[in-house]
């Protein structure tokens, strides 16, 4: 009984740290690029991107001398996207938000491929006087998070190793667990009336009876690391295969449930004859 409390616990834990994402996001920053030309152009950080996903890129452009913002009145400003081979796959004039003062466009999901990809930010005013750019590098992944650093990579593999040993843990723990003697606890929690006591073993004993429940959990568990542990290397062919495969697991939680409930149903109807038999002396 203390052993599966503690494994239960231990399987709780695992439960919680796979609650949270291992991808951390990058804080948001603004960045400064100074022209010689005489403009301030100002756009939040192309950082990471996410693959097949939109991306909206705002861009304030301010006068070098006196600080003055710049609109689209005076000055127009083109945006340009190179992939990873050079290839310029997006060029588009921003439009203008009266509202938060600032040029900006609206780049299409379906342009981003995994990896590493350019961009340019070209503004001039319509007379020729005043104009600059500036340029950079992002990194388009499938979480459009960073990407962990090695550190984490360790992580990683050190929780599908621990989540791995809790298969052979349940292995080990419903081999040692005497199910008779825990069935007849909960028949003496019931005589005795405890009732929290009763509630707790009987679904203890049922999902120790029922074995395939755990290792379904378990199994849960493990999908749920590999498919962040790939997301993390950006292996979109198995992060698909996976995503996939991941799916239909979680439809098979449903049937899972189903079966198990049905089972405790049976079980609850068995042991409440036996309980109403031995009260009237019957074996």
């Amino acid at each position: 009984m203390k052993n599966k409390l503690i494994f239960l616990s231990i399987l709780s834990i695992a439960i919680f740290i796979l609650s949270i994402n291992f991808c951390y996001a990058k804080p948001p920053f603004t960045t400064n690029e100074f022209t010689n030309d005489g403009l301030i152009i100002e756009y939040p950080s192309y950082g990471e991107v996410k693959v097949n996903q939109s991306f909206k890129l705002n861009t304030h452009v301010f006068n070098y001398s006196d600080g003055t913002n710049i609109t689209n009145e005076t000055a127009g400003c083109l945006l340009h996207i190179y992939a990873s081979n050079g290839s310029h796959i997006f060029e588009s004039g921003m439009n203008f938000s009266v509202e938060d003062n600032d040029f900006f466009v609206t780049i299409p999901g379906n342009l981003f491929v995994l990896g590493h990809a350019a961009y340019i930010i070209q503004c001039q005013t319509y007379d020729g006087s005043v104009g600059g750019a500036v340029s950079g590098t992002f990194l388009v992944t499938l979480t459009g998070e960073t990407l962990d650093k090695e550190g984490y990579h360790g992580a990683h593999i050190f929780v599908i190793i621990f989540i791995m040993s809790l298969f052979v843990g349940n292995f080990f723990l419903g081999k040692s667990v005497n199910l008779e003697k825990w069935h007849n606890k909960i028949k003496r929690d019931y005589e005795g009336r405890n009732y929290v006591k009763l509630v707790l073993g009987s679904l203890g004993y049922n999902i120790m009876k029922n074995s395939f429940v755990t290792y379904y959990l378990i199994g849960l568990l493990l999908l749920t690391a590999i498919t962040s542990f790939i997301a993390n290397f950006n292996m979109v062919a198995m992060y698909d295969v996976f995503k996939v495969i991941m799916n239909i697991y979680l439809v098979g939680i449903i049937i899972i449930g189903l079966y198990f409930f049905s089972n405790l149903q049976e079980w609850i109807v068995d042991i409440r004859d036996q309980l109403k038999n031995e009260m009237w002396g019957i074996e």
